[in-house]
């Protein structure tokens, strides 16, 4: 099967997704704007820390097609449609595909070329409002197929698009690569990681405005915010100015990773924290979860299909209750049995439902039936 794909160069899942559709047999050209190194947003920040993976992946695809951007506002997708129509009458792809909807998803339809899949992420339609609401409707009611990534999303997508045929559908992890390893003795210091981007969606500065209120009878802790974003000077302002000189040394912030720097980081982590206030399945948690973290996580929809109310594997948190957030923490740091009762459930909950292998069979199944049912 020959795809087209409109992705972020720069987005992991993104890349991970494509990579595996060539593994298990598709012909892939990817398509992307000109503008890697300059794209707004934490991932263009730490292009440097991806340069390698990118590289990687434009040997294993069978092209890379980057359009002239022009401009820096969404515009662009409208104007780079002539050139997205070039692409596809030079590569005849069996279907355009775009991992993203919004503006991806808008330059498809424009484009004029047929048929079209929109892979739904999570903030394309969960906080797609005004003008953009409208857009996204318009173009998902034309696509041959949308995706979903996880249930709710699935039915929110349905209920913003009502002609759209959506599947709800996870993209996966990879559970060979994401896994738990070997670790030293018990320490007494717990790992918390958290690896979402500096954007206000992921609402970062509440961990830090939480792990202020703990106890120091709660157990000793470092804390790792792995990923960059414009939000990031701020939130190193706030550490600076809530948590005590004693506990400031616990916090790290690395302003992005590669791909191999981040999986020791979280192999080498206890406890997965995100306090995002919007979501479909988030990959952090899914590669988090593999490896047999325990998860702190927001009580919104996306979170609940992984994230038991009763505590038994990780917990779930209001938005915008630090003290809640506080004692998850400091409950989750101060019992190590919790944690390792919950390791094996996660991981094999991930298997089971997630793993990439499986989930990309299941998605070329999907791509066939929506090209066959074209022609």
């Amino acid at each position: 099967m020959r795809l087209a794909v409109i992705m972020n160069l720069q987005s992991p899942w993104a890349r991970e997704t494509v990579m595996h559709l060539v593994d298990h047999g598709c012909e892939v050209h990817v398509i992307d704007f000109d503008t890697l190194e300059a794209s707004p947003g934490y991932l263009g920040s730490q292009y440097d820390k991806q340069s390698r993976a990118i590289a990687l992946l434009r040997k294993k695809v069978s092209g890379v097609h980057l359009l002239r951007s022009g401009r820096a506002s969404e515009l662009r997708y409208l104007l780079a449609a002539r050139q997205l129509r070039g692409v596809c009458e030079s590569v005849r792809p069996d279907l355009l595909v775009t991992l993203y909807g919004g503006g991806s998803a808008l330059m498809a339809w424009a484009s004029g070329f047929r048929p079209y899949v929109v892979y739904a992420v999570g903030s394309d339609v969960l906080l797609a409002s005004g003008l953009r609401k409208r857009i996204a409707r318009f173009v998902l009611d034309r696509a041959r197929l949308v995706l979903a990534n996880g249930k709710y999303l699935a039915e929110r997508t349905r209920q913003l698009a009502p002609r759209a045929r959506v599947i709800a559908h996870y993209l996966g992890v990879d559970t060979r690569r994401f896994r738990p390893i070997d670790r030293p003795a018990e320490s007494h210091v717990s790992g918390i990681v958290c690896t979402r981007g500096f954007l206000s969606v992921y609402n970062n500065d509440a961990i830090i405005r939480a792990l202020a209120l703990i106890p120091e009878s709660a157990g000793g802790y470092h804390m790792t915010f792995v990923s960059s974003g414009p939000l990031l000077p701020a939130a190193r302002a706030l550490a600076e100015q809530s948590v005590a000189d004693d506990n400031r040394r616990k916090f790290e912030f690395l302003d992005g990773a590669t791909a191999e720097r981040l999986l020791e980081i979280i192999q080498g982590a206890d406890i997965y924290v995100s306090m995002s206030r919007s979501d479909g399945t988030s990959s952090s948690l899914l590669e988090a979860l593999a490896c047999g973290l325990f998860p702190i996580v927001s009580d919104i929809p996306a979170n609940r299909d992984w994230v038991e109310t009763s505590g038994r594997n990780g917990f779930l948190v209001p938005l915008d209750d630090d003290a809640a957030l506080a004692l998850a923490l400091a409950t989750a740091i101060s019992n190590p049995e919790l944690r390792r009762s919950a390791a094996a459930h996660n991981r094999r909950m991930v298997q089971e439902r997630a793993d990439i292998e499986n989930t990309t069979t299941l998605l070329i199944q999907h791509l066939e039936r929506a090209a066959a049912s074209y022609s």
